[in-house]
C-alpha cells in the first residue's frame, strides 16, 4: 500500500504560490483603489471595456467600467449570455495598468480583435479606452515570451472577472430544467 504525502493531490504548488500571492495583492490593491480614489458613485469618466476572446471555446468575457455604459439598463435587458460584468472605474483602470505592465502595451495593435479566427489564433484581448480600441492576439506564431505574458495577463483578468458579481437576466427557454440538464451532463 502506497502512502500519500500531505502535498499529493493539492492544486497549489510551490510555483503557483508567488503567482497566487501577486494576484491576491493585486485584488487587494484594486479594492483599496476603488475605495479611496473614486467619487462616491465610483465613476471617473473613462469608458473602459476589456474583452478576453477565447477563439477555441467560442466565448467572450467582458469587464467594463461603470462609466462605459448604464449597468442597470444593460442588466435589465434579457440577453443570450451573461458574459459582461461591470466593475467600478478605478478597478478597471487598475486592471488596464496591470495588463500594460504584463505586455499588452508592447504587443497591442490598433483596431478591434478578429471576431472569429482559424486554428492559428487561440485568444485575444481587446481593450476600448474611451474612443480608442486596441487588441493583442495570441496564437501559433507568437513567441514564448509573448505567450507567457499573455497567460499572466489572462490569469489576472480571469481572477478579477470571477470575483465580480453580475446580475444579468438571460434568455432561457428551458426554465428550471436547465439546472437538471446541466447536472445530467456532469457540470
Amino acid at each position: 500500500m502506497k502512502q500519500r504525502s500531505s502535498n499529493e493531490g493539492t492544486a497549489i504548488t510551490r510555483r503557483s504560490i508567488p503567482r497566487l500571492a501577486s494576484a491576491l495583492l493585486l485584488l487587494l490593491g484594486l479594492g483599496l483603489a476603488s475605495c479611496s480614489s473614486t467619487p462616491s458613485d465610483g465613476r471617473t469618466g473613462d469608458r473602459l471595456r476589456i474583452t478576453l476572446r477565447d477563439y477555441q471555446g467560442g466565448r467572450n468575457f467582458e469587464l467594463v467600467s461603470e462609466s462605459h455604459s448604464d449597468r442597470i439598463a444593460y442588466y435589465s435587458s434579457v440577453r443570450d449570455d451573461a458574459n459582461r460584468k461591470y466593475q467600478v472605474d478605478a478597478v478597471v483602470a487598475a486592471l488596464l495598468r496591470e495588463l500594460d505592465k504584463s505586455g499588452f502595451d508592447k504587443y497591442a495593435q490598433d483596431g478591434r480583435a478578429p471576431s472569429s479566427a482559424g486554428g492559428a489564433l487561440t485568444r485575444a484581448f481587446e481593450i476600448q479606452d474611451n474612443d480608442r480600441v486596441r487588441h493583442w492576439v495570441i496564437g501559433d506564431g507568437s513567441n514564448s515570451d509573448e505567450k507567457r505574458r499573455f497567460i499572466e495577463s489572462m490569469t489576472t483578468f480571469v481572477q478579477l472577472y470571477n470575483v465580480t458579481e453580475s446580475f444579468q437576466a438571460i434568455q432561457n427557454e428551458n426554465g428550471e430544467r436547465v439546472f437538471e440538464e446541466r447536472s445530467d451532463q456532469g457540470t
